[in-house]
């Protein structure tokens, strides 16, 4: 995993831990070492456990890395790392024609019609959408796919969910909300008289002539 973890090997002289590591760490000698597991700063891991052999090595926070003394016996060092991968979740919408909600509080970032959310590789995030009254969605897509065909209805949100899982990758989440819009259909010929509209839809809160 070196693509995703640095592995820092420093050796010993008279008990007291060198303060340059060692070069090359294909190399070794038998003898005492200071091993230090840090992930790469732009590694998307959540490391679980470092070993070395069955030995497990301790977090130090300090150092944000897994640390710890080890002894080699037969010149070879061997690191284990338990990890899981996760990813980024960026939804947004209009934040004036509705709302969007996730089932975990704690995000990334939060503002006027955009969340990012970090969500492991074997988790699960439900994205819910709630039109402001008047309006409706009208479109949900996951990477400009749409998904609308696999929304669930929340009758006690008064809602549509869409769950997040098996992810792979980063994607991106657009919701769309549109102001409802009516037919109007009026007679074309009317007892003594005639009756026209000046519309033939209207706008939910919108309001359209009428004449007799």
């Amino acid at each position: 995993i070196a693509e995703l973890c640095d592995l820092s090997v420093y050796g010993y002289t008279n008990e007291t831990r060198n303060s340059e590591k060692v070069s090359d760490i294909t190399n070794l000698t038998s003898g005492r070492y200071y091993v230090e597991v840090k992930k790469k700063e732009n590694a998307n891991i959540n490391i679980s456990s470092v070993k070395n052999g069955e030995e497990e090595l301790s977090y130090s926070a300090s150092a944000s890395a897994y640390t710890g003394d080890v002894e080699i016996t037969d010149a070879n060092l061997t690191i284990s790392v338990e990890y899981k991968k996760y990813y980024k979740v960026t939804i947004q919408w209009n934040s004036e024609n509705g709302e969007v909600t996730v089932d975990d509080i704690n995000h990334d970032e939060q503002s006027a019609g955009k969340l990012v959310q970090t969500v492991m590789e074997d988790g699960t995030l439900i994205i819910s959408a709630i039109p402001t009254t008047g309006y409706q969605l009208t479109d949900f897509t996951v990477d400009s796919v749409s998904v609308m065909d696999d929304l669930v209805n929340n009758s006690e949100k008064g809602s549509k969910e869409y769950t997040v899982e098996n992810l792979d990758k980063d994607i991106t989440v657009n919701v769309t909300f549109a102001i409802m819009s009516y037919s109007i259909t009026v007679p074309s010929t009317i007892a003594h008289g005639t009756v026209s509209a000046s519309s033939t839809s209207i706008d939910y809160n919108q309001s359209v002539d009428i004449t007799l």
